[in-house]
């Protein structure tokens, strides 16, 4: 069987691939976090809080009752397994958008240092460029 694993992640939310829509037999993964969990913690702001969409609607919305599409959204490991098995059953002649919800924090602690790393490179880039521009002054 030929399956794909599609693993949307930040700032990619729109499927767009012609062949997703073609019959290509597909599952697609959508882990929604219901925001930007590492620009949170790049640089944390009130525009980093955002209104959550409803993907598994806006996939519905898309395909319009036309063609084969099946979209569900899930909370719990024991829900993602069932949606699987039914993507692998019912709908397996069917494009599948699952729709996996998530805690915002649900991370890992690589990516958590990593966003840490990247916060302090641009302090210090911006600390460089204060200094720069303060060090071209004309004082009089």
């Amino acid at each position: 069987m030929n399956l794909n694993h599609n693993f949307i992640g930040d700032c990619t939310r729109c499927v767009n691939d012609d062949e997703k829509w073609a019959g290509q037999r597909s599952i697609i993964f959508l882990i929604n976090n219901g925001g930007y969990t590492i620009e949170v913690e790049i640089h944390d702001g009130p525009y980093n809080v955002i209104k959550n969409w409803d993907y598994s609607g806006l996939i519905d919305a898309v395909h319009n009752g036309e063609g084969k599409c099946w979209t569900t959204k899930v909370r719990c490991e024991d829900d993602l397994i069932e949606a699987i098995e039914v993507a692998n059953g019912d709908k397996k002649d069917c494009l599948c958008f699952i729709e996996v919800i998530v805690h915002k924090d649900d991370t890992s602690k690589e990516l958590l240092q990593w966003g840490s790393r990247v916060a302090a490179a641009i302090i210090m880039d911006l600390f460089s460029c204060f200094l720069l521009a303060a060090a071209t002054l004309d004082p009089h």
